[in-house]
C-alpha cells in the first residue's frame, strides 16, 4: 500500500509509530470522488479499488481522532498535492487554511495583490505567519479607526487643538493604549555569584533587578515610573480568549543591537554574544541601552518585557559577561490576575530555551538558567557522579546509601527527595494542576506538559545522529538507538530470551502466566496483546483493507497478503533440511518435519489414537461424537468428512474427473526368467512366486500356504 499522490512515496513501512500518519481511502460519493481524482491530477480509470491518500495531503482541521483513537477524514475534506505556508514556504509546520480564519483580505492588504489561488494550490498559513497577520490586520484596523477621527477633526475645525483630540472617546473607538504596568518588589534572590577568586573581589554583592526605561512627552497623564517595573501588552479583547484560538502564539526573537541580526533560540544568540565579546566589538561601545536583549514579536494576549540590567561595575564588557551568565529574559506567558485592591497584575511563566521547562517563579527559573550555564563543581566519591549544586548531590548519594527519608503516609513509597513526595501525591489526591491551554488536557507534571505541547507544535527536538530520524521525546531516540547498537536490556528470567523495550518483556511475560488483558466485547474473545484484538475486530466489521493487485483477493491482514502473493510468484521460501521439500508458509514445513521424526502431538482422550495434525484429531473424534456436520442439499445426506460430500454430489452430477491411462495395451513390465509380460508390477511379483515357489498367505488353522491371497 502506497500513496497515490504524484511524488509521493509514503507506505506503512517507511512510516514509524510516532510519525502517525494514516492513510485513508478514495470516497465512494461520485462528486466527492472526482474532486479529489482533480485535486491530485488523476484519472479515475488509472486508479485500483485500493488506491490510499496519506494524512500528509490533508490540514490539520480536515482530521479528526474518534474515540477508538482511529484518525478519520472530515466529510467533505479534499486532498492537495502541495501544502505550503504562503508567506515562508515552509512545509514542515501545520497548516491553517486563511479562509477559514478570515485571513484571505488581510493577506491581499499586506501583500497588495489577490491570494493565489490558481492550480492546486490552497491558501494555507503556518502558525507563525498567521500570527504575524492577524496583528498586522489589527494594527492596520487600528491605525485607520486613528485616521479617520483625525480627519474628521480636520474637516470640522480649521485648527485642531490638544483640547480637541482631549475630546475623542478613546475607549470607544479601541484606541486607548494597552500598556499595564505593573509594580514588582525587589527580587533579593536574583542573584550572581562568580567562580574565580579574583573576580569575586571585583562583583561583590552584585545584585541584579529588572528597570524599564518608560518615556512619556506632551501629555498631562504623564505619571512618575518608578524602578522595578513591568510593562505589559495587553489585546482589547479578553485574555482568556487565547486558548481557544489556535493563533494566537508567540514568536520570542534575540536581537544582538552590534549586528541587528535575530536569534528564535537563547543558546544560539548567547553564542553569538561570545563571538562579539572574543572579537572585541563591545569594547569602548555599547552602554546600557544598547546591550542585547530579547524582544517579543507583538501578539495579542501576550506581552514582551524591556529589561535592562543594573551592574555595579561600569565595564560594558562585565555587564555583557554576566547578562551571558544569567540571561534574565526569556518566553513569558502573561495572564492578568487581580489582587485584593482590585489591581491588575501579571502572572508570568518564565519557560527555557534550552529544554522548554516552565517556571512560575523567577527564583527557582534564575537557578534552573544557571543549571545550563555553571560548571559541575561537586563529585560524587563512590562514581563518576557530578552536579552543579550541592543539593543534586546530597540526593544522588541516597541512591549508594539506600537512604530515603521523605515517605509516603498513604502507600508507605519512600524518595529520596521531597520533590519527588510532592509530585508522588498528586497520584492520591488526583491533582493536575498542569493544563494545556489549547486542548484543556491536564497533567500531574510541567514535564509532561512541555512534552504534550509538541503534539500541538509538531516539534521533534531529539535526532538521531546516525540517520537523522527525528523524535519528540528522548526516551523514544534512546529506544530508537538501540536498533543501530543491537543492545537489549530486558531479558525474561525464565527463558533469557532479549528484548530491546520494557514494554516487548511485559508482552513476552504472559506466553509463561497465560494472562490475556485484552478481550472482545462482542464474542469475549481474549487476547494477550492489544494489536492482536484490533485485528480480531475486522471478523466481526468485515474490513478487509489489504487487496491482492493481481486478482483483487482481500484480507483483513498484511501477513496473509504477503502469503497470498506466493501463490502469484510461486516462491516457496521454506524448505526441508532433510529432503530438500519446498513449501509457502512455515506451519506447513512444521507439519512435513513431523513426517521425519514421527512425532503425533495430538492425542484423542477416548482411545488414545494420535495424530500429527490437529485438523485430524477434529475429524477423529467425530467417530465417537457421531457428529456430521456436511450435508447434501439434494437429498439430505449427511457425511463427517467435506471430501466424502464432493465424492457424493458426483453421484448427481454424474461428473467423472478420473480417467483410467492404463487400456492402452502397453504391458511395461517383464520377467527375466520367462519373458512373461504384464500392465502392473503386482501382477509381475506374483507371477515371479511361480518361479521362486513363495507362498506367503498361509491358513491359521490347518497351516496350509498359499502364493495369492485371493481365489
Amino acid at each position: 500500500m502506497q500513496c497515490c499522490v504524484p511524488f509521493c512515496l509514503t507506505t506503512p513501512e517507511t512510516v514509524s509509530e510516532s510519525a502517525r500518519i494514516t492513510f485513508h481511502k478514495f470516497p465512494s460519493e461520485d462528486c466527492l470522488r472526482d474532486a479529489w481524482l482533480r485535486a491530485i491530477g488523476k484519472q479515475d480509470s488509472h486508479l485500483p479499488d485500493s488506491a490510499v491518500v496519506c494524512s500528509q495531503h490533508f490540514l490539520n482541521d480536515d482530521l479528526c481522532t474518534t474515540e477508538s483513537g482511529s484518525r478519520q477524514i472530515r466529510p467533505g475534506a479534499i486532498p492537495s498535492m502541495v501544502q505550503v505556508c504562503m508567506i515562508c514556504l515552509d512545509t514542515r509546520s501545520k497548516l491553517l487554511l486563511m479562509s477559514k480564519y478570515n485571513l484571505d483580505e488581510a493577506y491581499q492588504h499586506l501583500v497588495g495583490q489577490p491570494l493565489c489561488d490558481q492550480g492546486n494550490l490552497k491558501g494555507t498559513l503556518c502558525i507563525q505567519c498567521a500570527q504575524r497577520l492577524v496583528n498586522f490586520n489589527k494594527f492596520r484596523d487600528k491605525s485607520l479607526r486613528a485616521r479617520a477621527l483625525m480627519m474628521e477633526l480636520v474637516e470640522k475645525h480649521e485648527l485642531v487643538t490638544r483640547q480637541h483630540t482631549k475630546m475623542i472617546n478613546r475607549t470607544k473607538h479601541q484606541l486607548k493604549s494597552n500598556m499595564v504596568l505593573t509594580s514588582l518588589g525587589p527580587d533579593h534572590c536574583d542573584l550572581h555569584i562568580l567562580e574565580h577568586p579574583s573576580e569575586d573581589k571585583q562583583t561583590e554583592s552584585e545584585e541584579t533587578r529588572l528597570k524599564v526605561m518608560v518615556k512619556i512627552e506632551g501629555n498631562d497623564d504623564s505619571m512618575s515610573v518608578h524602578d522595578d517595573m513591568e510593562m505589559k501588552n495587553e489585546d482589547d479583547n479578553d485574555v482568556y480568549n487565547f486558548v481557544q484560538d489556535p493563533l494566537k502564539y508567540e514568536i520570542t526573537l534575540y536581537q544582538c543591537t552590534h549586528c541587528l541580526e535575530e536569534f528564535v533560540h537563547e543558546h544560539a544568540y548567547m553564542q553569538h554574544m561570545n563571538m562579539h565579546l572574543q572579537n572585541g566589538a563591545g569594547d569602548g561601545e555599547c552602554d546600557a541601552s544598547q546591550e542585547c536583549k530579547p524582544h517579543t514579536a507583538v501578539s495579542s494576549s501576550h506581552s514582551s518585557l524591556i529589561t535592562e540590567n543594573k551592574q555595579a561595575d561600569p565595564s560594558p564588557c562585565a555587564r555583557a559577561a554576566t547578562t551571558l551568565a544569567v540571561p534574565l529574559s526569556t518566553t513569558e506567558h502573561i495572564e492578568p490576575v487581580t489582587n485584593e485592591e482590585n489591581v491588575t497584575v501579571s502572572k508570568n511563566v518564565y519557560i527555557c530555551d534550552f529544554c522548554k521547562k516552565m517556571y512560575e517563579q523567577r527564583m527557582l527559573f534564575v537557578k534552573h538558567i544557571q543549571g545550563h550555564t555553571l560548571v559541575n563543581r561537586f563529585t560524587c566519591d563512590t562514581c563518576t557522579y557530578k552536579s552543579k549544586y550541592k543539593g543534586n548531590l546530597v540526593r544522588h548519594m541516597g541512591t549508594h546509601t539506600s537512604e530515603k527519608p521523605h515517605c509516603c503516609k498513604l502507600c508507605e513509597s519512600k524518595f529520596v527527595s521531597s520533590t519527588h513526595l510532592v509530585r508522588h501525591m498528586r497520584i492520591h489526591s488526583g491533582e493536575k494542576p498542569y493544563c494545556c491551554k489549547l486542548c484543556q488536557t491536564k497533567f500531574i507534571s510541567n514535564s509532561h506538559l512541555v512534552r504534550h505541547m509538541r503534539t500541538h507544535t509538531g516539534e521533534k527536538p531529539y535526532s538521531c545522529k546516525l540517520c537523522n530520524y527525528k523524535f519528540s521525546q528522548n526516551c523514544h531516540l534512546l529506544v530508537h538507538m538501540r536498533t543501530h547498537t543491537g543492545e537489549k536490556p530486558y531479558s525474561c528470567k525464565l527463558c533469557n530470551y532479549k528484548f530491546s523495550q520494557n514494554c516487548h518483556l511485559a508482552v513476552h511475560l504472559r506466553t509463561h502466566t497465560g494472562e490475556k488483558p485484552y478481550s472482545c466485547k462482542l464474542c469475549n474473545y481474549k487476547f494477550s496483546q492489544n494489536c492482536h484484538l484490533v485485528v480480531h475486530m475486522k471478523i466481526h466489521t468485515g474490513e478487509k483493507p489489504y487487496s491482492c493487485k493481481l486478482c483483487n483477493y482481500k484480507f483483513s491482514q498484511n501477513c496473509h497478503l504477503v502469503v497470498h502473493m506466493r501463490t502469484h510468484t510461486g516462491e516457496k521460501p521454506y524448505s526441508c533440511k532433510l529432503c530438500n521439500y519446498k513449501f509457502s508458509q512455515n506451519c506447513h514445513l512444521v507439519v512435513h518435519m513431523r513426517t521425519h521424526t514421527g512425532e503425533k502431538p495430538y492425542s484423542c482422550k477416548l482411545c488414545n489414537c494420535k495424530f500429527s495434525q490437529n485438523c485430524h484429531l477434529v475429524v477423529h473424534m467425530r467417530t465417537h461424537t457421531g457428529e456430521k456436520p456436511y450435508s447434501c442439499k439434494l437429498c439430505n445426506y449427511k457425511f463427517s468428512q467435506n471430501c466424502h460430500l464432493v465424492v457424493h454430489m458426483r453421484t448427481h452430477t454424474g461428473e467423472k474427473p478420473y480417467s483410467c491411462k492404463t487400456h492402452t495395451g502397453e504391458k511395461p513390465y517383464s520377467c527375466k526368467l520367462c519373458n512373461y509380460k504384464c500392465k502392473q508390477n503386482s501382477h509381475l511379483v506374483r507371477h515371479m512366486r511361480t518361479h521362486t515357489g513363495e507362498k506367503p498367505y498361509s491358513c491359521k488353522l490347518c497351516y496350509y500356504k498359499y502364493s495369492r491371497n485371493s481365489p
